[in-house]
C-alpha cells in the first residue's frame, strides 16, 4: 500500500517494484543469529556469546565444530 503511495507521488505507474526498488533502497541482507557454548569457540571470535551477522560473513567463519543444535523461537 505505501509502495502505491510512493508511486502515486512520483507518477510512476510501474506495478512491478516493490517498496525498496521504488525508493532506491536496497534489501536488508538476511541476518542469522547464534550463541557459542564452548569457551574456546567464543575465544576465537573475541570471546562473544552471542552473535548475529549476515550469512555472507558467516559462511567465511571456520569454526571446529563437531555438534550444532538448532533452535527456532516461534
Amino acid at each position: 500500500m505505501f509502495a502505491d503511495l510512493v508511486a502515486t507521488l512520483r507518477g510512476d505507474e510501474r506495478v512491478d517494484l516493490g517498496l525498496l526498488e521504488r525508493c532506491g533502497l536496497r534489501e536488508l541482507p538476511k541476518v542469522v543469529r547464534f550463541r557459542l557454548l564452548h569457551p574456546k569457540l567464543r575465544d576465537r571470535v573475541g570471546t562473544l556469546s552471542d552473535v548475529a551477522a549476515p550469512i555472507d560473513e558467516l559462511a567465511g567463519l571456520r569454526l571446529p565444530v563437531s555438534r550444532v543444535y538448532i533452535v527456532e523461537n516461534v
